[in-house]
């Protein structure tokens, strides 16, 4: 298992993604713009490296189809949206270039967007191993990761615009999050590039309508998301309660558990999100031991949260069951800061795989007594210092759920209050109405 941490908690606030919002290019269509709807989707999947089109419209192919296509597996799917992600190896190429992670986002049952992120400050340490290099001064590996970017970003910007010719260069974003973009566009499809330098290169493939700024994000009426939310809200036998239908994203090899975490919460309140992207507005170090800085995004996501028709609100507190439920009932996970130690991360793995096939519950609840005694042995360690969220509760057997961003293996695994209140900084984050 990979243990990822962050810095130490005076580093700690936190941060959300803002809706990618689009300025509002010229529409009038170029003579590039003319030229490319003659170009096919033959050509284009040769220049992409992947049969990714199989025809002239991606929008309306099965989620499985375009998913087959890529480098990508199942990372997450809900009754509302599903999402691919691949990590790639040292030989993959799209486009030309390696890329790093490939994201392929599905919303009711149809593709949505793809996010190809290439170079990048998370997986640094990677791509100077691969590349055979020994740095490891930071100011040596943000020179190596700067160089990178801007080959690959030749790279990519050469065959784009050979196909699909010269792109419009535009403001993409808001505040912390507003990038240089360029823009192609063929038919109903916008391809997006953008390099943050001492960051990452990112090419995201939109509708072209999202790209207008005309789509910008699906907004949905409070009123309607709270009742998904509550009815989503799984009550076992057993007494489990559990949040459902919260979108898994699985952090990767690097120290993201914070950007990915949030990532989490905000496309289960339906605001877009990458982690990517907030990990570079928080700052995030190099590598797994990268951490991040949460304070430069607060007043970005309270912004956009608002604008969401939601807010951001902080609170300290035991944890409890009696202090969470009233959010868990309401079908809102709660994001906490805490240590997850290598001890912490071992004593629940083994735990709950006994979990798993208890029929007798009523045993379970003796068999906790020992774990309740022998809490005392965890503690807070600031190296192993973590995001993740508080997903339910278990009033009979007096456990508390938690959900890592480490993949689906991970996505509800149970603890009791003594062992929380032992590796708990005591600071929690909710998005509510």
């Amino acid at each position: 298992m990979l243990f990822l941490s962050l810095y130490p908690l005076v580093l700690l606030t936190f941060i959300g993604a803002v809706a990618p919002l689009f300025s509002a290019p010229n529409t009038a269509k170029s003579t590039a713009s003319i030229a490319s709807e003659k170009v096919t989707f033959n050509a284009l999947n040769s220049t992409i490296g992947y049969p990714l089109f199989r025809d002239d419209n991606l929008w309306d192919d099965a989620v499985t189809d375009v998913a087959k296509a890529l480098p990508v597996q199942i990372e997450s799917k809900t009754a509302y949206q599903a999402s691919y992600r691949g990590y790639a190896d040292k030989n993959t190429r799209l486009l030309g270039a390696r890329p790093y992670s490939i994201a392929f986002y599905a919303r009711d049952d149809l593709p949505d967007s793809l996010s190809i992120v290439y170079v990048n400050k998370g997986d640094l340490p990677q791509a100077i191993e691969d590349a055979g290099e020994k740095i490891t001064r930071e100011k040596d590996m943000l020179r190596f990761l700067n160089e990178t970017l801007r080959k690959d970003q030749t790279t990519l910007h050469s065959k784009l615009t050979a196909l699909l010719g010269k792109p419009i260069t535009f403001q993409m974003g808001q505040d912390a999050l507003k990038e240089t973009t360029d823009r192609w566009d063929w038919l109903e499809h916008s391809f997006l590039l953008s390099s943050q330098p001492n960051g990452y290169m990112n090419l995201r493939i939109l509708p072209k309508e999202v790209a207008d700024g005309r789509g910008r994000a699906q907004w949905t009426p409070s009123y309607q998301v709270k009742e998904r939310m509550k009815s989503d809200l799984l009550r076992k036998e057993n007494g489990d309660v559990l949040v459902q239908q919260l979108p898994m994203v699985d952090q990767g090899p690097k120290g993201y558990c914070v950007p990915a975490t949030f990532e989490r919460v905000l496309r289960y309140f339906n605001i877009p999100a990458d982690m990517y992207t907030l990990a570079l507005v928080a700052k995030s170090g190099i590598g797994e031991k990268g951490g991040t800085y949460l304070s430069d995004m607060l007043k970005t996501v309270e912004l956009l949260v608002k604008r969401s028709g939601r807010k951001l609100i902080s609170f300290k507190t035991k944890i409890t069951i009696g202090n969470i439920d009233k959010y868990i009932n309401d079908g809102i996970p709660i994001m906490w800061i805490m240590s997850a130690t290598d001890t912490y991360q071992e004593r629940l793995n083994n735990r709950n795989k006994i979990r798993r096939n208890i029929t007798q519950w009523s045993d379970w609840e003796k068999e906790l007594s020992t774990a309740r005694r022998s809490a005392k042995t965890l503690k807070i360690e600031k190296d192993f210092s973590h995001l993740c969220l508080i997903v339910g509760y278990n009033k009979k057997t007096g456990e508390i759920a938690v959900s890592d961003s480490y993949g689906k293996a991970f996505e509800a695994r149970w603890l009791l209050p003594e062992e929380a209140e032992r590796v708990s900084y005591g600071e929690c984050y909710v998005i509510t109405f």
